[in-house]
């Protein structure tokens, strides 16, 4: 089973810490919400784990595959940084999707390059693209999409390899009512199976119904990991740390 450990990761831009330096774990079959307010580091850590940015310090691990930061540049470019890859799925605020190739062409692309076998994908894409109400708009150029119809095929696209870790950046924004609950029970049967997700969202409510444990964060730095993951909870820790900074 996947496990994530972060042990002194942090990254900075320039002299200012965007994420401080933390110690995290993740087991088989946690959902962790990263809260915050705007400014806060979420975006900055998720793509820290999905291996878009290396930390500047400390060392983020998949299944004990160590991705470094300056110590290893490597690790970010050889094979050890593929192996991860083919683990995780990625859904940031811009859908990974070509405008100008067909819902179903892209899931194609996707499914070649992360080596998944013709036609064995194709029964998987298509359960997908209906439980996210698209299977009527396979052949439709992505461009002519809604935004709220290319979050979803983004979500498909990444959960189409079936990958052990899933990152998911605001992956709520632009998606209905049905689209929502459907993610949501989307990401507790990855659970069951035993992968993790990272979750990055500011529907509190929503994303406490799925997540196993949320990460705070202010400024970049950790205020407290929660579990369960509680709204209420979330609030009340960043009240209080609001409330100490203003004083």
């Amino acid at each position: 089973m996947v496990e994530l450990d972060l042990r002194g990761a942090g990254r900075r831009f320039g002299h200012r810490w965007a994420v401080r330096p933390m110690d995290l774990h993740l087991d088989g079959g946690a959902v962790l919400l990263l809260a915050g307010p705007n400014g806060a580091g979420k975006t900055t850590l998720a793509r820290m784990l999905a291996t878009l940015l290396p930390p500047s310090v400390g060392t983020v691990e998949y299944r004990g595959l160590a991705s470094q930061g300056p110590r290893r540049p490597s690790a970010w470019y050889g094979e050890e940084l593929r192996t991860i890859r083919r683990s995780l799925g990625y859904v940031g605020h811009r859908p990974l999707l070509y405008g100008d190739l067909t819902a179903w062409e892209n899931l194609s692309f996707c499914a070649r390059l992360f080596g998944l076998l013709d036609p064995q994908w194709e029964p998987r894409a298509m359960a997908l693209l209906e439980r996210l109400g698209l299977p009527l708009r396979r052949d439709s150029l992505v461009r002519t999409l809604s935004r709220g119809m290319q979050q979803r095929l983004d979500l498909v696209r990444a959960l189409l390899p079936q990958p052990s870790v899933l990152v998911l950046d605001e992956p709520l924004s632009n998606l209905d009512e049905q689209g929502r609950s459907e993610l949501v029970e989307l990401l507790k049967e990855h659970a069951q199976g035993g992968g993790i997700t990272i979750l990055s969202a500011h529907d509190i409510e929503l994303s406490c119904s799925v997540a196993t444990a949320a990460l705070v964060l202010r400024s970049g730095d950790p205020l407290g990991l929660l579990s369960p993951a509680r709204p209420g909870a979330i609030r009340r820790l960043l009240a209080q740390e609001g409330s100490a900074s203003a004083a």
